[in-house]
């Protein structure tokens, strides 16, 4: 049965406050009928279209390197607390893995991952925390 195409969330107002829904999340775009919100709502709808695109695209044709980078630029904005460590997991998995699809990173990878951030002088819970986001992200 094909996949239902994923549908673009309207803008809706919530007291005076536009917002949309993602997978059940409220994303609050500023005031209802504002310029901000309408700012916001096109922001929006350009990093949906990218995501799209990103997640239509055959794997095997997409790099480490254009994938780190679409990760650091989504972390960056989405998850500050954590760029530094997400940065310096991206930095090894490109001096290794550079130039491959990104269907090379196995289970495999993963420990010679592991091994390179031991090499690099990070304790043990680090570097299982940085395999993990690489992992898991």
């Amino acid at each position: 049965m094909p996949k239902k195409a994923a549908r673009i969330p309207p803008i809706r107002r919530d007291r005076n406050y536009a917002v949309i829904y993602v997978d059940g999340e409220k994303i609050v775009l500023g005031r209802y009928d504002s310029p901000e919100a309408a700012q916001n709502y096109r922001k929006f709808l350009a990093e949906w279209d990218a995501n799209a695109t990103l997640a239509s695209t055959n794997l095997k044709n997409v790099t480490v390197e254009r994938l780190c980078r679409l990760f650091l630029q989504w972390a960056e904005k989405n998850d500050p607390s954590h760029y530094g460590s997400l940065k310096t997991a991206c930095r090894t998995v490109l001096e290794v893995y550079s130039g491959h699809p990104v269907d090379v990173l196995d289970s495999a990878a993963f420990l010679v991952l592991q091994k390179r951030f031991v090499l690099q002088g990070h304790s043990r819970k680090h570097c299982n925390t940085l395999v993990n986001y690489v992992r898991a992200r």
